[in-house]
């Protein structure tokens, strides 16, 4: 069991301060903070599904946690590594910095140790009239390891305000030798494990499900969506779609939704030109599985059924076809 006290320098660069559970304090890399610098209980308490707005948590001391994972710091030492807390359903939830960026920055074995680093985001990569063009090694043609789901964090990161700030906090605090985070304006679906006594819940381990900005985009961003999907997203073809018509009672999509669809949908593209609409082909599909026609029975606006359903596989494949329809969802329930 260990415990990340905070930030150092060693051989000229940062790294984690780390408690083992022997009372040793060492410093490590920052790339073996994916597994290490959290404690794990003994008996897990069972997993919890919560909704929770970032607004809501508050920063509270970490002697509460520590004491619950029978964690000690020698005197001449000090914990500088944040906890957080917020409230759901009448029990308390204690949330150390270090699980909230593991969940947030993922994939961790590229991502983790880069958001200590100065222009974190810049050194990613870029928006661009196409959209977000991710430029780092591990996301070279034929090294590509990111969903469409990760794309869509990293755009919200660099479309959004709080979401901007947070991205580079953690670079920031590192320099004044903490662990810690600034919160996003937003609203997130989370999944907990840890430990439980009575009402607190002290969480050591973290998964995002989706997470709803609550604020504005910058100026030049205005198309941005609102809805960021993390994980979870149905890969299977046999989900059972239920897609709302829009005001007009029309199930194809108006110029204002597909201007939000659409970076979703052809991320991958990056300004390649198609022969078919890809509008036409998305509003074929929608059309198949509200109406529940069969692939050659459903008439499309452009191509064939070959088209369409290459296209689904596609879309569905890279876990953005699911995303782009509960974004669709969203809109018109609005």
């Amino acid at each position: 069991m260990s415990w990340t006290l905070g930030m150092g320098v060693t051989n000229k660069s940062l790294a984690a301060k780390i408690l083992s559970n022997d009372g040793t304090v060492f410093y490590q890399p920052l790339s073996q903070l994916i597994l290490n610098g959290i404690p794990s209980p003994i008996q897990i308490t069972r997993k919890l599904k919560i909704e929770t707005s970032f607004v809501n948590w508050r920063k509270v001391d970490s002697n509460e946690y520590l004491k619950a994972y029978e964690i000690k710091v020698p005197f001449e030492n000090k914990s500088m590594h944040s906890v957080f807390e917020f409230e759901f359903r009448e029990t308390r939830f204690l949330v150390p910095a270090l699980v909230l960026i593991r969940a947030l920055f993922i994939p961790n074995k590229h991502l983790l140790h880069a958001i200590f680093q100065a222009q974190f985001l810049e050194n990613i990569g870029f928006i661009g009239e196409s959209g977000l063009i991710i430029d780092a090694p591990w996301h070279k043609k034929g090294r590509r390891i990111m969903s469409a789901n990760i794309e869509s964090a990293l755009r919200w990161m660099f479309s959004f305000p709080s979401a901007y700030a947070m991205a580079h906090s953690v670079h920031d605090a590192a320099l004044g030798g903490w662990i810690d985070i600034k919160l996003p304006t937003a609203k997130s679906h989370l999944t907990v494990e840890g430990l439980k006594i009575n009402n607190t819940y002290y969480v050591s381990k973290l998964a995002i499900s989706k997470i709803t900005a609550e604020e504005p985009p910058f100026e030049w961003s205005k198309v941005s969506s609102l809805l960021v999907h993390y994980l979870g997203v149905h890969q299977g073809t046999n989900k059972t779609y239920v897609i709302p018509t829009n005001k007009n009672g029309d199930i194809q999509t108006t110029d204002s939704e597909w201007q939000q669809l659409e970076p979703l949908l052809l991320a991958e593209s990056k300004g390649k030109k198609h022969k078919l609409s890809q509008r036409g082909i998305f509003n074929g599909i929608i059309s198949k599985l509200h109406f529940n026609t069969s692939w050659r029975k459903t008439c499309y606006q452009t191509g064939t059924y070959i088209h369409a359903s290459r296209a689904y596989q596609f879309w569905k494949k890279r876990g953005a076809f699911d995303v782009a329809l509960e974004l669709l969802t969203q809109l018109r329930q609005q």
